[in-house]
């Protein structure tokens, strides 16, 4: 007798599964399975081979910068710092764009790539955006390069884990722009990680002299931090709007950074040429005091030194921006999140060893605060998400499943995902045959409909006796239903139990 309830139907599935897995790696000797049990998945190790290689580009990308825009520990003879390699934030900010945008159109090269060893084929495909997707991508190209720019004012004035301590108070800026904005409401555990967050990060800036170098430090670094809270902003609520507006093909990350590097570099151009270009000249022309010294600033301002370190900060900064869109594609976002959280981390730890900063107790007690905040609002975000999830699939539930007979006979209805599979019936290997094919029990002598996996439906409604042998036809979902349930919660089909509160 063919199973008639869901829980029946789920342990004859799983049986059969069971049976078809145990044949299949009957061969596979019991040493070979405990190994490939020990070791990580294929997944799994291209996923933390991703991100070890992100977060060493970020670390490299941030504190390259610092490298180039500040002054080095090493001092002179009378005790003076020295300058920095390349004091000029808004020209490297033009100088990463210009390294994405070059490396973007090498990677998607069909003749450049197929000269490099091991790979011999393009890595992308340069899509010819729509004039919509040119406006939108401005706008956010606009935010982009502000921030960024912004990023490396900061970074010129104050360490970088100062910096990226700062930037951590994105989910609060965040959160307090869509309460006051658009009335969006939070649960009480999102407002409860914002409190260790916020204690934290000034925690942290603590042991600063607050200098005019650390006030327009902090000041860019937190100006930095709204401007890319705007560009989430605009991005959820106004692009969000719009739709897809193109044609309505899955935009690649290649042509993402390619366009948006190139209409950034376009914005950041004028601004390189108004601020920098003038102290530029004006260094190249020493004066007669300066020129005592020169023989001690040649060894870290020389053009070599300052020429290799923007090569590497181009490269490493575009392969920041590579990697990130690749863990994304590898992962859910909330995973992402968590992954970004450890980047943070490894990024702060790596500058305050790299440049061999200070930190006290109580900056460090901030640092590790601020991360629990971080932690625990991406907690309650997830949370959050997942109830919505919930409660939507309770009520698609709810609005799909039939209410009456004439529902079930006529097939309008859209079911819900428990029952988009193949019937029991087909899935085991069984069919109805003229002298042991009889409905169950429990479908005999009711009004509910009995369909056969034919697609026909129970003789027994007109007095007959047996059914003819159907034909293997596509799945009808009446045989995956013997009676209309009366609710959408009735277990015993299977339906929103798992989502019961």
């Amino acid at each position: 007798m063919l199973p008639t309830s869901s829980k029946e139907r789920a342990a004859a599935l799983a049986a059969a599964a069971r049976r078809r897995a145990g044949s299949s790696n009957a061969h596979v000797s019991p040493l070979r399975a405990r190994l490939g049990a020990a070791l990580p998945s294929s997944s799994l190790a291209t996923f933390c081979a991703a991100c070890v290689a992100w977060y060493l580009a970020s670390a490299l990308s941030s504190n390259t910068s610092k490298a180039l825009l500040s002054s080095p520990r090493v001092r002179l003879a009378d005790g003076s710092k020295l300058p920095p390699p390349f004091p000029y934030p808004v020209s490297l900010t033009l100088v990463q764009f210009v390294f994405v945008h070059i490396f973007c159109a090498l990677a998607c090269s069909s003749t450049v790539m197929a000269r490099v060893p091991g790979i011999g084929r393009p890595l992308g495909k340069l899509q010819a955006p729509t004039l919509g997707r040119v406006k939108e991508m401005s706008v956010l190209s606009f935010f982009n390069a502000l921030g960024h720019a912004l990023s490396s004012l900061a970074i010129s004035r104050v360490p970088v884990s100062t910096v990226h301590t700062i930037k951590a108070l994105t989910p609060l800026f965040t959160v307090l722009s869509f309460r006051v904005l658009f009335s969006v409401s939070y649960p009480m555990r999102t407002y409860a990680a914002l409190a260790p967050l916020t204690l934290g990060v000034m925690m942290a800036c603590t042991g600063m002299a607050f200098s005019p170098d650390d006030l327009l430090g902090l000041s860019a670094a937190l100006a930095s931090t709204l401007v890319f809270v705007a560009n989430n902003i605009f991005s959820k609520k106004v692009l969000s709007k719009g739709g897809s507006r193109g044609d309505g093909e899955k935009s690649d990350k290649y042509s993402v950074l390619y366009y948006s590097s190139g209409i950034s570099v376009i914005i950041m151009l004028p601004f390189a040429l108004y601020t920098d270009v003038p102290r530029m000249l004006a260094a190249s022309a020493p004066s007669l005091l300066e020129a005592s010294l020169q023989r001690q600033v040649d060894a870290t301002r020389s053009a070599p030194h300052v020429l290799w370190g923007l090569l590497v900060n181009g490269v490493v900064h575009f392969a920041q921006n590579v990697l990130a869109f690749s863990v994304l594609a590898l992962v859910s976002p909330v995973t992402y999140s968590i992954a970004g959280l450890c980047k943070r981390i490894f990024v702060i730890v790596v500058a305050i060893v790299w440049f061999g900063q200070k930190v006290s107790f109580l900056q460090c007690t901030g640092i590790v605060l601020t991360f629990v905040g971080l932690y625990m609002y991406n907690d309650a975000k997830t949370r959050s998400s997942n109830a919505a999830i919930d409660a939507k699939i309770r009520r698609d539930d709810r609005s799909s499943l039939p209410t009456t007979r004439a529902d079930l006979l006529e097939g309008s209805i859209t079911l819900p995902r428990q029952f988009h599979a193949v019937s029991s019936s087909q899935q085991l290997g069984h069919a109805y045959t003229s002298s042991s094919a009889v409905p169950p029990s429990s479908a005999r002598g009711t009004s509910s409909a009995w369909a056969a996996p034919g697609g026909g439906f129970d003789a027994h409604r007109e007095g007959k006796s047996s059914f003819a042998r159907p034909a293997v036809l596509p799945f009808d979902p009446r045989v995956s239903l013997p009676s209309p349930p009366p609710s959408g919660s009735n277990s015993e089909d299977g339906v929103d139990t798992r989502h019961r509160d």
